[in-house]
């Protein structure tokens, strides 16, 4: 049985120091580093998605971790807005959620003649096109798909 002293402290007695290093190896320790990448990788995708670039997230964050996260997340939003109200629009979307205006996609056209491709607004397909490269004017019936 130990006789305890005035000067006698037990945890300071006991060498603690390194015991971290006993329960985890080398090997435990990167497989942390790598779930971690992967959650900071994941997080940036979901912030950039946030923006419409989950790519863009997710490769900044990959690369650069939180810096990344602040990169994606000031940068600029490019989801498809209402040309009336300013208002976010989902992608295929007919009308604007917001004010309820139609939306106006872009359709990609080929002239006949010169085969070059150009693109129109989906309300003006039926107005006469001028063809840029061989300046021929058609209707824009003829879309590639």
């Amino acid at each position: 049985m130990h006789s305890l002293t005035k000067n006698h402290v037990p945890w300071k007695s006991t060498n603690y120091q390194g015991t971290l290093s006993k329960f985890t190896s080398s090997g435990e320790r990167l497989m942390e580093w790598v779930i971690g990448w992967i959650i900071g990788t994941l997080i940036g995708a979901l912030i950039g998605q946030s923006k419409g670039r989950a790519i863009y997230g997710a490769f900044w964050a990959a690369l650069l971790g939180p810096i990344g996260w602040l990169i994606v997340a000031l940068g600029a939003n490019v989801k498809p807005k209402c040309n009336e109200c300013g208002g976010v629009v989902m992608l295929g979307a007919r009308r604007c959620k917001n004010c309820g205006s139609l939306i106006d996609r872009l359709i990609e056209l080929r002239c006949a003649h010169c085969k070059e491709r150009g693109y129109v607004r989906e309300s003006a397909i039926m107005s006469p096109v001028t063809c840029p490269g061989c300046k021929r004017t058609f209707v824009g019936a003829s879309t590639t798909r």
